[in-house]
């Protein structure tokens, strides 16, 4: 689904369903990313951009298979490593392709994530290689992180996370001291898709703070998204805490939508996607509408989701084909798939990627935006609301209006977008010159 497609679903959801209650596939995969991120340094995307990779002296891949799951940025890491002499440390307890081209190859007995990164920041401080002018200028907390890792020096949690000390005080040294350029941190949903998978990035994020190794060429942090357009489902409003531009719920946020929207927002967040799921169980939830979506094959407990969503009163799938959740739906609305629409992806480098139709429309299918923009306009006649606010003619109406909205795409078009073809954000703009400091 395309940016414009996620965000006029979550316009319905959130003005005529009267409900924050959507969400979108993160939750079950980078929700824990995104929520550390913007606990953290304030944005739930990647600092820095692909062209970052081949201009860094080390690079650290954490929890991924990059080579299968993101096979264009595993050839710029190659690419680094091979022409450039860059460093490569590998943390996966499974042998990945990458692994024949690391420096280092960390593996770490499952669950013992946080304590091993804690101990790569306890062998950075022991040897005086944290970057001071950076801390004391650019974060927040650092003694009482310090202090927090009294008791993770590599030694003592050796035998915990089966990662020898001295690979791990080597790992401190390269990530932190690389020989030329910076140190890129790349993690993925092997250490996310966790009850702690929060803490996990959380403790990522502090060791690269305490290097330095952000805000810099050739530095950065990349959680590398699961699926396409996920950073673009997620900035565009798909989530049930936040409204588009990972903007809160509070009253100064909801003020600015409703009043361009044209109706009043509530301020509770929604459910989660497994939330959903256990109130549909209990009877609680009524009526699911899935747009692209496949509850019954990505929830971890098939058996129970299906239990679930088979109690509900009304289920309405939006999709290019008939999924398991499909079979079960009352109503099925056939949509496009990418190659027949136009609009916008975000990919996970934060760069808005203009598509354009390839091929027609098969059969009645049409364009996701399309759909939901007319049952959109018939709940408002039923309510006796006003339908404008759904009566977009193209993608870039709907992309300007989202743009206008968002801080982050407040510097792109649908004209600039059409005529350069990719833009990263944030955009300079005279509003927002550039990316906050940390």
């Amino acid at each position: 689904a395309t940016n414009e497609d996620n965000y006029v679903l979550q316009k319905f959801v959130r003005l005529l369903m009267g409900t924050n209650s959507i969400d979108h596939c993160s939750w079950l995969c980078h929700a824990p990313s995104v929520t550390a991120m913007l606990q953290q340094i304030g944005s739930g995307a990647t600092s820095n951009s692909y062209a970052d990779y081949e201009l860094a002296g080390c690079l650290m891949v954490v929890g991924s298979d990059t080579s299968s799951n993101h096979p264009v940025i595993a050839s710029r890491l190659r690419r680094a490593i091979e022409r450039n002499g860059a460093r490569l440390i590998v943390v996966n307890p499974k042998r990945i392709d990458l692994c024949g081209y690391t420096e280092l190859w960390l593996r770490p007995n499952p669950g013992t994530d946080v304590a091993l990164f804690n101990s790569i920041a306890r062998a950075m401080l022991d040897e005086g290689l944290e970057d001071r002018a950076f801390i004391d200028s650019r974060t927040e907390g650092f003694d009482a992180w310090r202090a927090s890792l009294e008791e993770y020096a590599p030694e003592h949690v050796e035998a915990m996370t089966g990662v020898p000390s001295a690979l791990v005080r080597e790992a401190a040294r390269l990530y932190a001291r690389p020989l030329f350029g910076g140190s890129c941190l790349l993690w993925g949903m092997g250490i996310t898709q966790h009850t702690n998978g929060t803490d996990n990035a959380h403790a990522l994020m502090n060791m690269a703070l305490a290097a330095g190794q952000v805000g810099k060429p050739g530095s950065g942090i990349s959680p590398l998204r699961g699926q396409n357009n996920v950073q673009g489902c997620g900035d565009v409003g798909c989530l049930p805490n936040t409204l588009p531009g990972f903007q809160g719920l509070g009253d100064d946020a909801r003020a600015k939508f409703a009043a361009a929207w044209g109706g009043p927002l509530h301020a509770e967040p929604g459910l989660t996607s497994t939330e959903m799921i256990e109130e549909a169980a209990a009877g609680r939830l009524k009526a699911m509408f899935v747009m692209g979506e496949n509850p019954l094959l990505s929830e971890p407990y098939l058996a129970h989701a299906r239990e679930a969503i088979g109690k509900l009163e009304f289920l309405a799938v939006q999709d290019i084909f008939m999924n398991e959740t499909a079979e079960l739906a009352h109503v099925v609305l056939p949509a496009t798939s990418f190659a027949e629409k136009e609009g916008t992806f975000s990919n996970s480098e934060r760069r808005v990627q203009r598509v354009r139709r390839a091929v027609a429309p098969i059969g009645e299918s049409r364009p996701d935006w399309e759909i939901v923009g007319e049952i959109a306009r018939r709940v408002a006649a039923l309510l006796g609301r006003d339908a404008s606010g759904f009566a977009y003619e193209s993608p870039a109406r709907i992309f300007d209006e989202l743009a206008s909205l968002m801080p982050a795409y407040g510097g792109l078009s649908h004209e600039r977008l059409d005529r350069e073809g990719g833009i990263q954000y944030p955009c300079p703009t005279p509003d927002h010159p550039g990316s906050p400091r940390l």
